[in-house]
């Protein structure tokens, strides 16, 4: 891939803080129970729901450490089936109570956090409360959650508050995690984005972003989530967000073997500025760049459904690996 040297002539900053990091909550609809991860790899797993199934986020999260400050452990049981559990404390003398015992499996330190006082106060960043279930369902489950109207939600459904003080079982990393890459490219999702360049003449090309969905395959790191879509003629696209230079790539079959390139950086919701390229084989991709600017418009596409096809979806998905 020849890409990069361009994005970065874009003057996009990497996204900054890279030690913190957001536990991102998920919920089985199935077991009744809840689940939070702080690790990206994982979260991708889950938002395939391929391997790993009936898991969906809630939409919350909270800010931990990836790198330094107090160790969580987190534990993993079977022993409670069908249903399956986590749990996790910071608290090293329960830690090590839950490593002595068979039903709970010790798995990792699964981020690391800053600890409250004795009354459950916390000097920086935010109280994490824990709920326990009290076995509800036929097996254990906790709940983390650093706001207060959900902690009375839980316990009108019978959930017991545990922890320090009101319930509080560690504190959130003082600064703000760094956006989710779900989240960025799920900003391009809705309406339709029309790429404005001049390539030879003006052209103006209709992008239609639809879904996100995780890149199972060995680039899943580089570029955590594709997105799909449709470009100028209905033709099927395919982009991605790339985290370490913090811009999207979009690329379009023009016809077999001809592709229209996107590399652009949001400069607002509603906006972006990049360039455009086209290459007849996709082996010089944006080695002549044409400046571009973008703007979202709520309107629909119109005209038919995508002429998507699995060869042009594999096509595509090989310029990412």
């Amino acid at each position: 891939m020849n890409w990069k040297t361009t994005m970065m002539a874009l003057a996009v900053a990497s996204p900054a803080g890279a030690a913190v990091v957001p536990a991102i909550e998920y919920y089985h609809a199935g077991f009744d129970h809840y689940f939070m991860t702080a690790s990206a790899a994982e979260a991708s797993i889950l938002d395939a729901g391929t391997t790993i199934k009936g898991w969906a986020r809630t939409g919350k999260t909270f800010s931990v450490d990836d790198t330094s400050g107090s160790p969580v452990c987190r534990f993993f049981s079977t022993s409670f089936a069908p249903k399956s559990s986590h749990f996790y404390t910071a608290n090293v003398a329960e830690c090590a109570t839950v490593k002595a015992n068979p039903n709970w499996a010790y798995e990792s330190v699964a981020f690391n956090v800053t600890l409250p006082s004795a009354s459950g106060t916390c000097a920086t960043g935010s109280k994490v409360y824990r709920l326990y279930n009290n076995g509800q369902g036929g097996a254990p489950n906790h709940r983390y959650t650093t706001e207060t109207a959900v902690v009375n939600s839980m316990k009108a459904q019978g959930w017991i508050p545990e922890g320090l003080g009101e319930g509080v079982a560690f504190c959130t990393t003082a600064s703000a995690p760094p956006t989710s890459a779900y989240t960025l490219a799920f900003r391009l999702v809705g309406g339709v984005w029309r790429m404005s360049y001049t390539f030879g003449i003006a052209y103006v090309d209709q992008l239609r972003f639809t879904n996100v969905f995780a890149n199972t395959g060995t680039s899943s790191v580089q570029f955590p989530y594709f997105i799909e879509g449709t470009g100028p003629f209905n033709r099927y696209l395919l982009a991605t967000y790339a985290p370490a230079d913090d811009v999207y790539v979009g690329l379009w079959q023009f016809s077999s073997g001809a592709y229209n390139g996107y590399a652009f950086k949001l400069t607002g919701a509603n906006s972006a500025t990049g360039c455009y390229d086209y290459d007849a084989n996709l082996d010089n991709l944006f080695d002549n760049c044409s400046p571009m600017t973008g703007l979202r418009t709520a309107s629909a596409v119109e005209g038919g459904q995508s002429s998507r096809s699995e060869a042009d979806e594999f096509s595509l998905k090989e310029y990412f690996k």
